[in-house]
């Protein structure tokens, strides 16, 4: 139940990232997919990880549970490293004072 969970969060995060940067469709589309490699990745990463771990258990079959909770951290941390690299784009705060502008507004340059 939780891969089920975290797994649609984390296409919910790469597809809000695929969907922010709208340059091209094609470049829409390599950004999408390099998100999704991104977090399986990582979510791979994280259960050889969560399975390395089962060799210190006495009883190892007991502690399964190890494999999936290091795939869903692995993926929650691919999700949270794309949504820190979608920050570091060309967003910026700037200062308005023209008359009819509002004082202080949030803008994207692309």
């Amino acid at each position: 139940m939780k891969v089920w969970i975290l797994t649609l969060v984390c296409s919910c995060f790469c597809l809000s990232s695929a969907v922010a940067q709208v340059p091209s469709q094609n470049e829409n589309l390599r950004s999408w997919k390099r998100g999704a490699a991104i977090v399986m990745f990582s979510g791979l990463a994280g259960g050889v990880l969560g399975l390395s771990t089962l060799s210190f258990y006495g009883n190892p079959e007991e502690h399964t549970e190890n494999v999936t909770t290091g795939a869903l951290i692995g993926m929650l941390g691919g999700a949270g490293f794309l949504l820190w690299e979608s920050s570091q784009s060309n967003a910026r705060w700037g200062v308005s004072s023209q008359r009819g502008e509002p004082a202080l507004a949030f803008q994207y340059e692309f």
